[in-house]
C-alpha cells in the first residue's frame, strides 16, 4: 500500500519555508512522494552528532530524493532548486537564513542532539562560523529552531536553550532568533519521538531504556 499524501505537520510561523511533514520518514516511499507533491528535490544526509558541513549546489540532473554519502549535521546551498532535509525525532534542528556580500543568499539547515550541542564547537555554532568566514554580514541572519524534546522529558538537559545561548553568543539579536517550544513527546503527538510511550511493545519495553527507541522520523525540511 502506497503511503498518504504528506501533510504540513508544523511550520515557523515567521517562515513557513522551514516545517515538518507527515509520515514516517524512514518508511519506503514516504520521501518520495514528499518529492514528488514539493516538485523539486530533496537533499538529505545521515546526521552524525557532530558538527560537519556539507555544501551542495548541484544534483547533476538529479530528481526526487537525493540521499548524500557520509555523515554531517548541517547542509548549505545557494540552490534555488533545492529542499534540504534533516530526518530526526527529539534533537533540535534549525535553519539559518545569511545573505553574501555579492548578494547570494545562503540557506542552512543543521540538526542537534545533546552531544552536537554540548561540543566545543556546538552544531550551531560551526555554521554560524562558516557563514562568518565565508563574508555573511551578521545583521542579515534569520535563525529558526524547530520542536525538539523539552529538559522536562530528557532529563533536565536543554539543547535548545544551549543552541540559543550559542547563537546570542555571536551578537544576533532577539529579533534575529525564532525557537519553538514545541515539544517532541509531550507536546504535538504527530511529531516522532524516540520516547513515544504510546508505540507497539514490539519495540521494547518502556522500562528499558537500552531498548525504548521508537525508530519513526519526522522530515524536517528548508523549502528555497
Amino acid at each position: 500500500m502506497s503511503p498518504s499524501k504528506p501533510k504540513v505537520l508544523w511550520a515557523s510561523p515567521i517562515d513557513p519555508r522551514f516545517c515538518a511533514y507527515s509520515g514516517d520518514a524512514m518508511e519506503p516511499g514516504v520521501m518520495s512522494s514528499l518529492a514528488e507533491l514539493l516538485g523539486q528535490p530533496i537533499v538529505s544526509i545521515k546526521p552524525g552528532h557532530g558538527n560537519d558541513i556539507v555544501k551542495v549546489e548541484d544534483t547533476m540532473g538529479s530528481t526526487g530524493v537525493i540521499r548524500l554519502g557520509g555523515i554531517a549535521d548541517v547542509l548549505v546551498t545557494t540552490s534555488e532548486k533545492l529542499v534540504l532535509c534533516f530526518r530526526a525525532a527529539d534533537c533540535a534542528i534549525f535553519a539559518i537564513e545569511a545573505t553574501l556580500p555579492d548578494g547570494t543568499i545562503v540557506r542552512t539547515l543543521g540538526h542537534s542532539g545533546q552531544q552536537g550541542a554540548f561540543a566545543k564547537s556546538s552544531t550551531i555554532s560551526a555554521a554560524i562560523e562558516w557563514l562568518l568566514e565565508r563574508g555573511a554580514a551578521l545583521d542579515s541572519f534569520r535563525i529558526k529552531m524547530g520542536p525538539s524534546i523539552c529538559p522536562d522529558c530528557y532529563g533536565e538537559v536543554d539543547v535548545l536553550k544551549k543552541l540559543i545561548f550559542d547563537a546570542f553568543a555571536f551578537g544576533l539579536t532577539y529579533n534575529q532568533v525564532e525557537a519553538s517550544r514545541v515539544c517532541t513527546k509531550c507536546g504535538d503527538k504527530k511529531l516522532h519521538s524516540n520516547r513515544n510511550p504510546h508505540r507497539p511493545s514490539s519495540w521494547g519495553d518502556p522500562d528499558d531504556k537500552t531498548t525504548w527507541r521508537d525508530p519513526r522520523r519526522t522530515a524536517y525540511l528548508f523549502l528555497p
